[in-house]
């Protein structure tokens, strides 16, 4: 059902700044490919957003923090990160889209920093090449 719903809508994220590819979604395996054009696009219109996991403290079952976690909004629905991520680390926009993550995480928190409770911690997973080749 996943690979009908991505596949029967490539003709409508089909970016046209690049006339030599013929779609940006490629069946691979089992991952999807996404062009470098269309997650560069999908960055300068912010459609990157954070969703949290919470973090539950193991000795009293209270909420701690969250893991920060990446979801790609499209007109046609939310795409996974299975499906986006090894296509932003091959073109290496994995900073981009963390700092964009960051942005508007700081953003939430700063509209509810008077209701977390002291100590609330947020947590983001990095690439590896981003911290060895900043």
């Amino acid at each position: 059902m996943k690979k009908k719903r991505i596949m029967s809508n490539k003709s409508q994220h089909n970016d046209q700044t690049n006339k030599n590819e013929k779609a940006p979604f490629l069946l691979a395996n089992p991952q999807y490919y996404i062009s470098r054009a269309t997650l560069k696009k999908a960055l300068d219109n912010r459609e990157f957003y954070p969703w949290f996991q919470p973090i539950v403290c193991s000795k009293n079952a209270k909420i701690v923090g969250c893991e920060v976690l990446a979801r790609w909004e499209r007109p046609g629905g939310v795409i996974l990160p299975s499906e986006f991520i090894p296509s932003t680390e091959k073109y290496r926009l994995t900073t981009p889209l963390i700092i964009q993550l960051m942005h508007k995480t700081g953003y939430m928190v700063n509209k509810m920093r008077n209701i977390l409770p002291e100590g609330f911690h947020f947590g983001v997973n990095v690439c590896a090449m981003d911290i060895t080749n900043p």
